[in-house]
């Protein structure tokens, strides 16, 4: 599956962004070597008019046995205060989670590896968008005071729905382990950190009106203050193109002391490419 994939993404490349290649001729020999990332493609030309029959030579790496390209796909949710409590603290049941609505998505678009010990041990860095999303259980109606985010309730509408999305740049840094050179037979095993770049932040509420019975949404794009930066501590397992995944933030999700104080966690599948 993924040599399919990327033989795809190849000769999409090779329309879009060829520029981009690094394209070495051979002068004695009608030979051309184009590198993209980890793949060489040999292009080996017949000088012959009478024949003009070229040769590729795909040389695939050894991309099949890494394993952060993908789509993850989770439920997630906080743990509030020092101790780590599940259920909020007095004064914070504004954001208690509904875990049925609370979901991560990532799309990992990027994967290199170092090999340790030939495909077997390597470490794996790439680049991802992650999104995550925070229903909340309580119809409190979030608002921001300077940096401090304040609740209340309003009598006068009925939630459909209430949440925080959070959205991020991840880098990896995974140690990861294979137990065979075969992609498809392959037991995966990973673990380490994945940093985050905060892209932005949105508040979505959809309510209706009690009085009139109209339906509206309500969009507020901020910070949220949100920290810029994260980090986390990630696990993956897997077999084949399947993987399982759970990640715990290292760092509190708000950047000032006025919020609470909370450690993101998530946990899903993923589909690799």
């Amino acid at each position: 599956m993924k040599k399919l994939t990327s033989l795809f993404c190849l000769c999409l490349a090779l329309n879009l962004i060829g520029q981009e290649t690094d394209t070495v001729r051979v002068a004695e020999s009608d030979t051309t070597m184009i590198d993209i990332g980890n793949t060489r493609i040999i292009i080996i030309g017949n000088d012959s008019e009478a024949n003009s029959d070229t040769v590729i030579n795909w040389d695939s790496s050894d991309d099949d046995l890494t394993w952060w390209d993908g789509i993850d796909v989770g439920v997630n949710g906080y743990f509030f205060g020092e101790n780590f409590d599940v259920d909020p603290i007095d004064g914070q049941e504004h954001l208690e989670i509904n875990y049925a609505g609370s979901r991560s998505f990532s799309l990992n678009f990027a994967e290199t590896k170092i090999k340790l010990i030939d495909n077997y041990v390597g470490l794996v860095t790439g680049l991802g968008l992650q999104y995550q999303s925070y229903k909340f259980q309580n119809d409190y109606t979030l608002g921001l005071s300077g940096d401090s985010i304040v609740a209340f309730m309003d009598t006068t509408i009925n939630l459909r729905k209430n949440k925080l999305r959070t959205g991020y740049l991840v880098i990896p840094l995974l140690l990861e382990f294979n137990t065979s050179k075969d992609a498809d037979r392959s037991f995966h095993l990973s673990g380490g950190v994945v940093g985050g770049i905060n892209l932005g932040n949105k508040y979505k509420q959809k309510f209706e009106v009690l009085e009139t019975g109209e339906r509206e949404k309500v969009k507020v794009k901020s910070k949220w203050d949100v920290a810029p930066f994260k980090l986390d501590a990630m696990a993956r397992v897997g077999y084949g193109d399947f993987s399982l995944f759970a990640s715990y933030a290292l760092t509190d999700m708000f950047r000032s002391e006025s919020n609470p104080q909370l450690r993101p966690f998530s946990a899903g599948l993923t589909l690799n490419f």
